[in-house]
């Protein structure tokens, strides 16, 4: 297996298709020794100890239906519950959690690493408000329709697993053996996750990432008349293959600490806060009923500058803000181009633009590269037609429920705007993000590192600021790619780190965690080659 059985089976249970999730999710199983667990648990389904490469997931199949809502503080020292219209249960998460914990206690020397995995059939109504600290405690839940799917063939259970079966008896549950108070203080986030640690230092970052993709299926009323064409015979279908090709991410939360964490970017942050905190005020005078004069406020928008400057970034940022402070009502950020809005047919445009609009709804639609698309290769291009159709929709002042975001090449867009002063009006909102400096991008490249859980030795250091002035000293400005450079370099960095420590056997936690000099890779400046100019004397 290319991945660790842990990440395999954490991986197979994240897939949306649940009939793709079971094929994935069997197939990391096959490598494992399975080992049931029964008597532990009570009443909470089956469960199962799974074992490959001294690796241990705990998998809990919970076949309670019905909706529930989930309660994980414990209660004068008694165990949190889950409660129905008519009883209540332990948490069963809370009891996974604990076998978990007693597990590994009582496997230590023979299973190093662990996790505890989910599969229920409960609908858990108020699942948004407690996943975090279904995290907190490293316990992964996946809800699902049925268990059908799912092909475990358990093993004859060995001794040392029966040992702690029949310590933990049907009559003397494991939650009796758990500490309440340890219990409490893993809520609030502070358990440390379960790792082989050495003597030295132990670095440990949960890593997530910042931005969730989602299907774009999701995001569309398939009822509305505009995902639907008429059959010969009078009948409407939905236009299931014949969405625009866009990319949806959802928004995320405390957006105004990402976007102030993010490096550089001081005249953007400022503007996109001075956006939001006027829509806030709008909208809390509409709250109080109190009328008076404000400026009409346009969300549309106009983000600026060369490849790798975050524009995609803070696109992201500003939905999530305008959706907290209740200026769009989703918050969703459609990433749209060219491709989106042309189809196989001139006019197709038509009706990929009422389609993009309607997704659109309650969140901002970013269009990449639009100066491509309001140029055109040449000028009977028919994508020229997307803007002049766009605008209808963006003229309506009383649908203020979403906005439309143009991104590209500051020179290229602001070619585009001239050819039609009426788009220029549109977008009053024109943000310029700058190149970043040598410092910046230093930053930005450490950032990467400490923030994946890596530690940089001091001379790593000093030879990555080195080889990042000289990338920007000899870059060439039609090609230069900004914080893109950043992730490239990071990439290499990562890729010899790995080499090394598998070449050298580096087998030490903190050792193979420690980013060293001879993990950054050299820089051969490439010359280059002067323009040739063609013209006559």
């Amino acid at each position: 297996m290319n991945k660790s059985f842990i990440n395999s089976v954490k991986s197979a249970a994240a897939i949306k298709k649940e009939a793709q999730m079971y094929g994935e999710l069997n197939l990391a199983l096959l490598h494992a020794k399975i080992y049931p667990l029964k008597a532990v648990l009570p009443g909470a389904g089956r469960l199962y100890l799974c074992v490959a490469a001294e690796e241990a997931v705990i998998l809990m199949i919970d076949e309670y239906r019905g909706d529930e809502l989930a309660s994980e503080e414990p209660l004068h020292g008694e165990s949190p519950l889950y409660y129905s219209e008519t009883s209540s249960r332990v948490s069963p998460v809370f009891r996974l959690w604990a076998v978990t914990l007693e597990l590994k206690k009582h496997l230590e020397g023979k299973v190093k690493q662990f996790a505890s995995v989910m599969l229920t059939t409960s609908n858990i109504i108020n699942e948004p408000d407690i996943e975090n600290i279904w995290k907190n405690i490293r316990v992964h839940v996946r809800r699902v329709k049925t268990f059908t799917g799912l092909s475990i063939t358990a093993d004859r259970t060995p001794k040392f697993v029966r040992a702690f079966t029949d310590i933990y008896s049907a009559e003397e549950t494991v939650e009796s053996h758990v500490d309440m108070e340890e219990y409490r203080n893993a809520v609030s986030g502070t358990l440390q996750p379960f790792i082989d640690e050495d003597d030295s230092e132990s670095v440990h970052r949960d890593v997530q990432p910042l931005f969730v993709e989602v299907d774009v299926e999701s995001i569309i009323d398939k009822d509305d008349p505009v995902y639907h064409c008429v059959q010969p015979d009078g009948t409407s279908s939905y236009l299931r293959s014949n969405l625009p090709p866009v990319k949806v991410y959802a928004p995320i939360t405390n957006p105004d600490a990402v976007l102030e964490n993010m490096v550089g970017l001081d005249d953007v942050k400022s503007h996109v806060r001075r956006i939001t905190n006027l829509s806030l005020f709008r909208k809390k005078l509409e709250n109080k009923n109190i009328h008076v004069k404000l400026p009409t406020i346009s969300l549309h928008t106009c983000f600026l500058g060369n490849p790798g400057t975050g524009k995609s970034t803070v696109a992201v940022l500003f939905a999530s803000l305008l959706h907290a402070a209740g200026v769009l009502s989703s918050g969703n950020v459609i990433i749209a181009n060219r491709a989106s809005f042309l189809g196989r047919w001139v006019g197709s445009e038509e009706r990929n633009v009422a389609m993009l609009l309607e997704m659109s709804k309650g969140s901002v639609l970013m269009i990449d590269e639009a100066h491509n698309l309001m140029l055109g290769a040449n000028p009977s291009d028919y994508s020229r037609n997307v803007m002049p159709i766009m605008m209808t929709a963006l003229a309506d002042e009383t649908n203020r429920d979403f906005a439309v975001l143009l991104c590209g090449y500051e020179k290229e867009m602001d070619e585009a705007m001239a050819t039609d002063p009426g788009i220029r009006s549109r977008f009053p909102n024109r943000f310029v993000f700058e190149d970043y400096n040598v410092e910046q991008l230093y930053e930005m490249a450490v950032g990467r590192i400490v923030g994946g859980g890596y530690i940089l030795e001091d001379t790593a250091s000093e030879k990555l600021h080195d080889i990042l002035q000289l990338m920007y000293d000899h870059r060439d400005p039609a090609n230069w790619a900004n914080a893109r450079e950043v992730s490239t370099l990071w990439e290499n960095i990562m890729i010899r780190h790995a080499e090394r420590c598998i070449l050298q056997g580096v087998s030490v936690n903190k050792a193979l965690i420690t980013i060293t000099s001879d993990d950054i890779p050299e820089y051969k400046p490439v010359a280059i080659k002067p323009r040739t100019k063609i013209g006559f004397c």
